[in-house]
């Protein structure tokens, strides 16, 4: 298990593709505030009033960490459905089982690379939001009152956004692995995802479906988490701790049965 995480973590450090990444990443979250801010000009006095609210330190934890974990939803399910489905693309699957006595050994040291790159990638996420968010508070002249609790849902958003990547990015390991292609990985999660986004009000709203329960979607409990980043959360979403528990599950599901799988089929390259 050493050696195979060894191996994992050199190949994650040393590949052009996740340092790319975390790159783009940066890029994308800044390029976000950067955009934000330079579409103000056309915006109504209420409504420049709400945005500048929105992109002022004080709540760089919500809002600027909402833009951070939907980039970085997109960065993880990429490395997660490639981290497993190249092995088959490359044909290193074989040689690399050769030299370990155990399929579970080899999975779980390329989940602990990918947990490590998710809590990179929060990482970065957050650093640069709030690089970005000082920034264009000092430039904008924006309120400097950071409110209750600033150092507090600062140093937890990255690890509350590290959580609610985790049950995507395990169910798009668990696809790729089951499918061995990159493609289906992100697309299958991509699609699962916006279906949930674009459902949810009706879920929601009262009738003919108000009977599903909403608050046992992946997307309902990542609102919850995410959510205690506010300065005042909602109180009409689920319980965080509750959230979190039902995330954990899912990833379990999902993780199961991609072990069920790798560990039940003969290894083939097609």
């Amino acid at each position: 298990m050493t050696a195979l995480l060894r191996s994992e973590l050199f190949r994650l450090t040393h590949r052009m593709m996740p340092r790319v990444m975390l790159l783009l990443m940066a890029a994308l979250v800044v390029g976000a505030y950067v955009l934000l801010w330079s579409a103000s000009g056309s915006l109504s006095e209420t409504e420049l009033a709400e945005e500048k609210d929105h992109m002022r330190l004080a709540n760089a934890p919500k809002y600027g960490m909402d833009i951070a974990y939907q980039v970085g939803f997109l960065v993880t399910v990429i490395l997660a459905s490639s981290s497993i489905a190249t092995e088959y693309g490359w044909g290193t699957v074989r040689t690399v089982l050769a030299r370990t006595g155990s399929r579970s050994a080899f999975l779980l040291a390329k989940l602990s690379a990918i947990a490590l790159f998710i809590g990179c990638s929060a990482l970065v996420g957050a650093l640069s939001v709030f690089i970005a968010s000082s920034i264009v508070t000092v430039l904008g002249d924006l309120d400097t009152d950071l409110g209750s609790g600033f150092i507090t849902r600062a140093m937890l958003s990255p690890v509350r956004v590290a959580v609610v990547l985790l049950p995507y990015a395990s169910l798009s390991f668990a696809v790729a692995l089951w499918s061995r292609t990159t493609a289906a990985g992100i697309v299958v999660v991509v699609v699962a995802f916006y279906a949930e986004v674009l459902l949810m009000p009706l879920f929601e709203a009262s009738g003919g479906f108000s009977w599903f329960p909403e608050d046992l979607l992946i997307y309902q409990n990542i609102r919850a988490i995410l959510e205690m980043n506010a300065i005042s959360p909602d109180p009409s979403l689920p319980d965080a701790w509750l959230g979190t528990g039902i995330l954990a599950v899912y990833a379990a599901v999902f993780l199961a049965a991609a072990f069920w799988r790798f560990n039940s089929r003969d290894v083939t390259l097609n």
